[in-house]
């Protein structure tokens, strides 16, 4: 997956070829702060509406008709939302038929799955009028940017959609209807089954809202882990994610992608965070006093067995998630820890050297082939690299300086690797990026 500063560049200026990967998450913060401070009222409604374009990504979207078009497109819906195999969530995701329209387009939530704190959709576009299929044909819709989303019943205070974002399905489109996938952030969730309304601001009428339930069928768990150096953490899991409750000191910079969390698994294994799960966002959840608690929600990059997950670490504690009562201090000897990586650019791009990633990782390289977490990588002459003898990754290897490097954007679809920059008052060539596992 490309580091998620480029897609929200690539969404917002296509044309852009800047590599943005140096801009850390403090810096865009400041610029969010600094914007919606000058108008206090803005941040209410900003929090509500915009959280995954905005401070989201900083912390670094008839019934007839509704058979016709999955029978169009055969589409699975979870394979846009999760690799691998799926098949176990099947009789979980739901066709509610229900559809609003104004005239020119109608609007309908075709395939939905929820959980309690998340749902993943796919709603259509269908133009009705000359004007709507112009505007289609024009791409001057964006249902991602013009959908409002929030709970039915928005109290108590503070009671809100955390985030919401998407993106078009390209490879569906036709001249008179377009698809788009919707994920919806929704961690203040107070009870089962509550109503969210997805209002559609670019329809000309009023009634251009559809609602949904946040139904608790794909259960989550829900732990509360005590003996943290600041506060108690929580962790909330399930098949389709997970979100992770932590303490930092009152004050101190907050990394969307370090969570200090891992996984022990059934046969033993451990798993990294990043390496199960892609953070999406992160929100402050109190301040003040001697810490500050975050949030973070991530999707799961595959749909998990949670029969597998037998024990959590986080903060360099380690619990029994039969008993999170039963805790001692980890064995962190063995974990794989971020570490800090030269930075090295070529065409306006960046890249870590070869020699020095692979250290970081704990990689055991032997030519031109090396092995991490039990996968097989092989380095072809022509740059690319090929994983486990079948899947091809193109033009991630080049020379620089003499040295090989691998290039930053495909550590995350490679590896499950994030990176963010630590020193980023620094000027560009003087930062150091430190890479998280």
């Amino acid at each position: 997956m490309k580091n998620r500063l480029e897609k929200l560049r690539n969404e917002v200026m296509p044309e852009c070829r800047e590599d943005v990967s140096y801009i850390s998450s403090k810096d865009i913060l400041n610029k969010v702060d600094e914007k919606l401070n000058a108008v206090p009222s803005e941040r209410r409604i900003y929090m509500k509406q915009k959280v995954l374009k905005g401070f989201a990504i900083a912390c670094i979207v008839t019934a007839a008709m509704a058979s016709s078009v999955f029978a169009m497109t055969n589409m699975d819906m979870l394979k846009h939302f999760f690799s691998g195999d799926t098949e176990v969530l099947e009789d979980y995701v739901s066709s509610p038929e229900n559809y609003v329209s104004d005239g020119n387009f109608k609007i309908g939530l075709e395939q939905i799955i929820t959980t309690k704190y998340s749902a993943k959709a796919i709603i259509s576009v269908t133009a009705l009028s000359d004007e709507g299929r112009r505007m289609l044909k024009d791409e001057e819709l964006n249902v991602i940017g013009d959908t409002y989303v929030n709970y039915v019943d928005d109290s108590p205070e503070g009671h809100y959609i955390n985030g919401m974002g998407g993106r078009e399905l390209t490879e569906y489109k036709t001249a008179d209807r377009s698809l788009w996938e919707i994920s919806i952030e929704a961690l203040n969730t107070i009870s089962d089954g509550e109503k969210v309304a997805m209002e559609f601001e670019f329809l000309d009428t009023k009634d251009n809202v559809i609602i949904f339930e946040l139904n608790t069928d794909v259960e989550t768990a829900e732990y509360v882990l005590p003996g943290q150096p600041y506060g108690s953490a929580k962790l909330k899991l399930n098949p389709m994610g997970a979100i992770i409750e932590r303490g930092i000191p009152a004050g101190e910079e907050f990394e969307l992608y370090d969570t200090s969390t891992y996984f022990i698994m059934a046969d033993g294994s451990v798993k990294t965070f990043n390496q199960l799960f892609d953070v999406s966002m992160a929100s402050i959840m109190e301040e003040g006093g001697k810490y500050d608690m975050w949030e973070c929600f991530a999707d799961a990059r595959e749909i998990l067995d949670m029969s597998e997950f037998k024990k959590v670490i986080v903060d360099g504690i380690e619990y029994d998630l039969d008993n999170v009562n039963s805790y001692k201090k980890a064995d962190e000897s063995s974990l794989l820890k971020p570490f800090e990586c030269e930075i090295m650019y070529k065409n306006d791009l960046y890249y870590f050297p070869l020699d020095e990633f692979l250290e970081g990782m704990g990689a055991k390289a032997n030519e031109k082939v090396f092995v991490y977490c039990k996968d097989s990588y092989e380095i072809t002459d022509d740059g690319s690299m090929i994983k486990n003898g079948s899947e091809k990754y193109e033009n991630t290897i080049d020379e620089i300086d003499g040295r090989k490097c691998i290039i930053a954007k495909s550590i995350d679809e490679l590896f499950g690797m994030k990176n963010y920059v630590k020193n980023s008052e620094a000027p560009i060539d003087e930062r150091i990026m430190v890479i998280v596992p």
